[in-house]
């Protein structure tokens, strides 16, 4: 049965497991389950295989005045294995996109399936200001002049390894793959600088937004589709794609400025700093039960 403890804040240097969910042989998804109440169980089964994501964080707000990308929120925490069968399920919300101007996004939520704690990942960071720190997910990515100088770090939690997001420093900048993937970190800016891509794993993290001319500010894939592309304004500044979830795809940013949310428990895409219109990041996506029997 697994714990109920959060984690400390691990290093940089998250483990990375295999990305695939290892679904044990001859068990059937019998439940998906992506609000919070209450369970009914086919037969009477004593034991069930679950994989239970927190809420994805939210992508940073660009910096309009400094022409400066908002970083992706980190993808929540996935945890799997085996337990008894909950009647009451708690899912995570996605973590509320950062809000014009320079509004960090907030942490996902924590899922909560029996004696299984799933927490959200951290929300994308936003211009020159330290970031916040994850419990349970991965890390947000980072923006231009962060006071720390470093995205948000990973964590390690029973079967989560919650990625670090990326850096805005050159070859740094995309967030880090894990069992939940790291967010992109927003462009230095202005003119021609890439935003991050996010990292990949059950839950991808948001991209990072980037300015005109760059082309990767994708987020990262998860368990049930690939992060969203980025996506310019007049082919100018780009917003981050939002991270792939466990169960959908993350969106692409859209042309107004705002970062593509996040599929279930994937992070929301940071936000372009040189629209002149509305500049919030993308929202985290909700967790999400699986239930395996």
């Amino acid at each position: 049965m697994a714990q109920s403890v959060f984690p400390v804040p691990s290093s940089a240097s998250t483990p990375t497991p295999a990305l695939g969910a290892s679904i044990p042989s001859g068990l059937t998804l019998r439940h998906t389950v992506t609000s919070t109440g209450t369970v009914t169980y086919t037969g009477s089964p004593t034991s069930v295989f679950v994989i239970v994501a927190g809420g994805g964080g939210g992508g940073g707000g660009g910096n309009l005045a400094q022409r400066v990308g908002g970083g992706g929120g980190g993808g929540g925490a996935v945890i799997t294995g085996w337990t008894t069968p909950a009647t009451s399920v708690t899912i995570g919300a996605g973590g509320i996109a950062g809000a014009v101007t320079n509004g960090f996004g907030k942490q996902g939520g924590t899922t909560i399936f029996g004696f299984i704690y799933a927490a959200g990942g951290t929300g994308g960071g936003v211009y020159a200001q330290a970031l916040p720190t994850p419990v349970g997910g991965a890390g947000g990515g980072g923006s231009a002049k962060n006071a720390t100088g470093t995205a948000g770090l990973g964590s390690t939690f029973f079967t989560s390894f919650g990625a670090a997001g990326g850096i805005c420093d050159t070859g740094k900048l995309n967030g880090a793959s894990g069992t939940a993937g790291g967010g992109g970190s927003g462009s230095e800016g202005p003119n021609t600088n890439p935003g991050g891509v996010g990292g990949a794993g059950l839950t991808g993290g948001g991209g990072g937004a980037g300015d005109s001319g760059a082309t990767n500010e994708v987020g990262g894939a998860g368990l049930g589709g690939a992060g969203g592309a980025s996506s310019t304004n007049s082919g100018t500044a780009k917003r981050g794609g939002g991270g792939g979830g466990i169960n959908g795809a993350g969106v692409t940013g859209v042309t107004d400025g705002t970062g593509g949310s996040g599929g279930g428990g994937g992070g929301g895409g940071g936000s372009s700093g040189s629209d002149s219109s509305a500049i919030s990041g993308g929202a985290g996506g909700a967790g999400v039960v699986l239930i395996y029997y």
